[in-house]
């Protein structure tokens, strides 16, 4: 192959790796908060390094369609520069520092936790005005927002299935339901929006919420949630805790699920 043609060949990869690492920094850009925190990032990251490397190769290699070194030297510059005005911060962020996934995830994982309490704290007082829990339903056509592709998994009943609104006589206590950080609920127009928390409350002598970990898979459906939450026993029950439980310890995205009982 000669000068110019494997000038010109260069050439071209040097532009596909500028139009790559451009692509990988809009994808990543476009991600959700979740999507952010998970693998991804390292695959952007990946794409992003392989990127940024062809352009510095292939804009060296310009030398090999002129003879004279400095034109070489003064276009490669000029391809990087102009590379690097157009992507150079989130470029670096990403090669350098990727997303700050794990504080992330320990805030959202927080957030639920203290969400939990809240809503735990307005079934109680739903318990003592009416002396029942709030009602919940396994209908999916009845439900607050929740996923309808799992197994039956309940949760609040609601008389705008699909919504954050509870039933009627919870909004007393409780105006609107809290979205799950790690969830997500389709609406009847098919549109993805965040769930709420699964409720399941017994015979009305105790509840449990709970909701996907940062795996953003449920581990518990109703079948295993009536095997491991008791009433008569004391909660929560070993078998909740070894089998069912998210840790961190485990690994920051790693199975269990996140949960409240009735103290």
């Amino acid at each position: 192959m000669d000068r110019v043609r494997a000038g010109k060949v260069l050439l071209v990869l040097s532009i596909l790796g500028c139009l790559l690492v451009v692509l990988a920094v809009v994808v990543s850009r476009s991600l959700d908060r979740i999507h952010q925190s998970f693998w991804y990032w390292r695959i952007v990251r990946i794409t992003i390094g392989l990127g940024v490397f062809i352009v510095l190769v292939s804009a060296s290699a310009l030398g090999l369609l002129w003879r004279d070194p400095r034109r070489a030297v003064a276009i490669g510059c000029v391809v990087i520069g102009l590379f690097a005005a157009l992507s150079f911060t989130p470029t670096i962020r990403l090669l350098f520092f990727g997303y700050p996934r794990d504080s992330n995830i320990r805030g959202w994982v927080s957030g639920a936790q203290v969400a939990m309490r809240d809503v735990g704290v307005a079934i109680e007082a739903y318990m003592v005005e009416t002396n029942q829990y709030a009602p919940w339903t396994l209908d999916p056509k009845r439900q607050a927002a929740f996923p309808h592709e799992v197994p039956p998994i309940p949760t609040f009943l609601t008389e705008e299935p699909g919504t954050l609104t509870p039933f009627s006589a919870l909004q007393k206590h409780l105006s609107i339901l809290p979205p799950a950080p790690f969830g997500r609920a389709k609406t009847p127009n098919g549109q993805w929006t965040q769930s709420t928390f699964a409720y399941w409350a017994p015979e009305d002598f105790g509840w449990i919420l709970w909701s996907p970990g940062p795996d953003m898979v449920f581990d518990m459906d109703f079948e295993a949630v009536q095997k491991v939450y008791d009433v008569r026993r004391s909660n929560p029950t070993p078998e909740l805790i070894a089998g069912y439980t998210y840790d961190a310890t485990n690994g920051m995205i790693s199975a269990g699920d996140i949960w409240r009982v009735k103290q």
